[in-house]
């Protein structure tokens, strides 16, 4: 099950997040994209409900084919934060992620 962002984020893009993540937003900051197999098919839907849509960082991050434009977990080539279940990604992809 996927979900997408309703809230851009400080950069503008709305992020796609499995139902899992431990940054999903809360049900008011969410809309449901569906039940898909990939990734990339949750993407395609997200773009018909916004012109941006991303990848989350921590849930997706390494999981899809490939993204529009640089993901935000390249921000960084060294990661060097790890959250509460052993995701390891960087500072600046988990301020982006969190700020909503």
């Amino acid at each position: 099950m996927f979900f997408i962002s309703t809230r851009p984020h400080v950069n503008g893009r709305y992020f796609i997040h499995r139902e899992d993540c431990p940054l999903l937003p809360s049900p008011g900051k969410r809309k449901f994209l569906g039940i898909f197999l990939s990734p990339d098919e949750a993407a395609k839907e997200g773009k018909k409900h916004f012109n941006n849509p991303d990848y989350c960082p921590f849930c997706l991050h390494g999981d899809h084919a490939e993204t529009e434009g640089a993901s935000l977990a390249e921000i960084s080539e060294k990661p060097d934060f790890i959250t509460h279940i052993g995701i390891t990604t960087t500072w600046e992809s988990a301020m982006f992620c969190g700020v909503n």
